[in-house]
């Protein structure tokens, strides 16, 4: 059975309209029992601000986020998910057990809202100089707060990126000047391609410098986590040391034909 007060992770093998048929229930007439990490859906008609529709949370909240990486962190103060919306699942960790329910329809603030449109998701900005990533169904996130950036301004418009251990992208951010937060993507279990980490694996981050088109390499102190991705692990740094970018340089090379011409990968 599909449960009304669960979320589920569906995966297509292209585009897909999902219609699901079944009986409406009234937000208010169920509970949600929370303990640690819980995978809720969101039934109420109509967007709400997700501080107005988890106030019955409030101080209680460790994390909530979107699978598409957008996240509410109070401890932080960082919020890039800005509204919770009708059909969509969501993952909220919670720091005690909790009984929640949400509010009812008539006490939305979004009346004003004619039928079941759905207000427009900001999502997350889009990078310049990085390559968007693969999104899978698992992640982990990390907290950036910006006390912890030692000797170094960060600008709006900078860019993190994270690389698992082979090199390949697996989170990106356009940081804004304030706190800030990076999504690093698992490993998708049903495909033969690695798109993502893997419980354990190490990863690296490193920052694109807008104003001076120049790379850096990150090194962190945690004040929770550590350098291994984790499933829904939730990291937090306490310092992020920026050194000079050590490039690689390839001493000898044999290229075959020769001449050639165009670009080649090494």
């Amino acid at each position: 059975e599909l449960i009304n007060t669960d979320a589920y992770a569906v995966k297509t093998f292209g585009p897909n309209n999902l219609v699901i048929y079944g009986e409406f229930m009234q937000p208010e007439d169920f509970t949600f029992n929370l303990s640690g990490w819980n995978y809720i859906s969101y039934p109420r008609y109509y967007p709400e601000d997700v501080e107005v529709a988890l106030a019955n949370l409030d101080g209680n909240i460790k994390l909530v986020k979107d699978d598409s990486g957008n996240i509410y962190w109070p401890e932080l103060d960082i919020n890039t998910m800005n509204q919770m919306e009708s059909g969509e699942g969501y993952a909220v960790k919670v720091i005690e057990n909790q009984e929640f329910s949400y509010d009812s329809n008539s006490s939305s603030t979004q009346w004003a809202y004619i039928g079941l449109e759905s207000a427009e998701r900001l999502g997350l900005d889009l990078p310049v100089y990085y390559n968007s990533v693969h999104q899978t169904t698992t992640n982990m996130t990390i907290g950036l707060p910006l006390s912890s950036w030692v000797d170094f301004d960060i600008q709006e418009g900078d860019e993190l990126a994270v690389y698992d251990s082979q090199n390949n992208l697996v989170g990106v951010k356009v940081l804004d000047y304030g706190n800030n937060a990076i999504t690093i993507w698992g490993d998708d279990v049903s495909s033969f391609d690695k798109e993502g980490m893997v419980e354990g694996e190490v990863f690296s981050i490193e920052l694109w410098q807008s104003s001076s088109n120049k790379v850096f390499d990150l090194d962190f102190i945690w004040e929770e986590g550590s350098d291994m991705f984790s499933a829904n692990g939730i990291n937090i740094s306490s310092e992020i040391i920026v050194q000079d970018k050590v490039e690689s340089h390839i001493s000898s090379l044999v290229c075959f034909p020769n001449p050639s011409s165009g670009d080649f990968d090494v």
